[in-house]
């Protein structure tokens, strides 16, 4: 057994969020996947909360962009990337819970965002508070879309006790709609630029 410290508990913790989710993890759990006690994992976290902000920020550092990579305009990179996000959260919906209920402030989800700004800055993007509201935006509602995207596995059964002619609006869009997670985050980033463009032009011409 390797040398308990606190890059181990972290990795460790993490592998269990990724097996059985955020709910499962307990020191006790951690302490029996170590091979150790349960106050040994306490010298290193004070609490349940501090460990989650560790393996959450740890989480972020597995999210790497190649940072050479070239595209045709920085709107081309802001959505190749994020899609690129999406499918390592796809494949990974225990840690996207975690990623969404805690902080982000940390090496790892700053690492991640620094790399994410570094692509868009060289492909044109112009990086102030309007900008960075933009890319912090839609990495926010990223998290919640995958969590969506997850949820909309469930079965077809679970709408059955609806009373669906209650829904007309909805029923009428259903006729010819299917759910397509991709298609929709592009949508999202899609309007999210054009506002972006939208309000960046307005306030040039006031200047």
């Amino acid at each position: 057994m390797a040398k308990l410290n606190r890059d181990l508990i972290v990795e460790t913790a993490l592998a269990l969020v990724d097996d059985a989710g955020i709910e499962k993890l307990s020191f006790r759990q951690l302490a029996g996947a170590l091979d150790c006690s349960a106050m040994l994992v306490y010298r290193y976290f004070d609490s349940k909360q501090m460990l989650l902000e560790a393996v959450a920020d740890r989480a972020w550092m597995r999210i790497e962009f190649d940072r050479g990579a070239r595209f045709a305009s920085w709107q081309v990179a802001l959505r190749e990337c994020l899609l690129y996000v999406r499918q390592i959260l796809l494949a990974n919906p225990n840690v996207v819970v975690l990623l969404g209920t805690q902080s982000a402030f940390g090496p790892g989800g700053f690492g991640v965002i620094e790399n994410f700004l570094s692509i868009l800055t060289r492909h044109g993007f112009v990086l102030d508070c309007r900008g960075f509201d933009l890319v912090n935006g839609l990495f926010q509602s990223l998290i919640g879309h995958v969590l969506a995207e997850h949820d909309q596995n469930r079965d077809s059964s679970d709408y059955q006790s609806l009373a669906l002619g209650d829904y007309p609006h909805i029923m009428q869009v259903l006729q010819e709609w299917s759910y397509d997670g991709q298609r929709q985050l592009i949508a999202l980033i899609e309007a999210a630029v054009k506002g972006y463009e939208n309000a960046r032009g307005h306030g040039d011409e006031k200047q």
